[in-house]
């Protein structure tokens, strides 16, 4: 529990609560910011702990492929690129496009995440689909392995197509909750 609690002080979502905190604490008075730390304390130790990092330098590789990596259920992995690329998991296991599921669209000077669920475990492999990134040996393979913390049971949600409504993520409504508390605070005079 207190790796748990050490990952969410120092994780940028503390610090831009912090922050808010703050700022209320300054523009208004100490005890009216209290209720504001309060829930957004609350609304961060009930998000579910994450795994590692993973960083991925994603760009066409002069060899053939990628070099492998691999990722435990709950790790998430990064992609950064520079170029116009997208990110896609195929499950065909190579540049076959058939059931591909989208990360990130196509994008110049991006970053993308993917988080590892149980559904992950054995070999998942990533493309980037753009022009012939992917023949070009833009194809990475992770190696994921089941978790030994429990929790991270159901697959991810694929990026929404057109006209798919919005997926809302657990940071996502810790920030609007502060947005509420914050502007509720400002119109109440506090």
């Amino acid at each position: 529990q207190l790796h748990t609690i050490h990952k969410v002080l120092n994780s940028p979502r503390t610090t831009r609560l912090l922050n808010t905190v703050i700022h209320t604490m300054i523009a208004h008075n100490v005890l009216s910011a209290l209720p504001c730390l309060l829930l957004g304390v609350a609304l961060l130790l009930a998000t579910p702990s994450s795994g590692a990092n993973i960083l991925v330098n994603w760009f066409i590789p002069s060899g053939t492929s990628l070099p492998s990596k691999t990722a435990v259920v709950g790790d998430t992995a990064t992609f950064g690129w520079d170029n116009l690329h997208d990110v896609y998991v195929h499950p065909s296991g190579d540049c076959d496009e058939t059931g591909r599921i989208l990360v990130a669209g196509e994008s110049i000077d991006d970053s993308a995440t993917y988080t590892f669920m149980e559904d992950d475990v054995g070999e998942l492999v990533f493309v980037c689909n753009v022009g012939t990134h992917c023949e070009d040996g833009m194809i990475l393979t992770f190696t994921v392995s089941a978790s030994t913390s429990p929790g991270v049971t159901s697959a991810p949600t694929p990026a929404p197509t057109s006209g798919a409504g919005p997926i809302i993520s657990q940071s996502s409504i810790t920030v609007v909750a502060l947005m509420v508390c914050t502007t509720a605070f400002a119109y109440a005079g506090l």
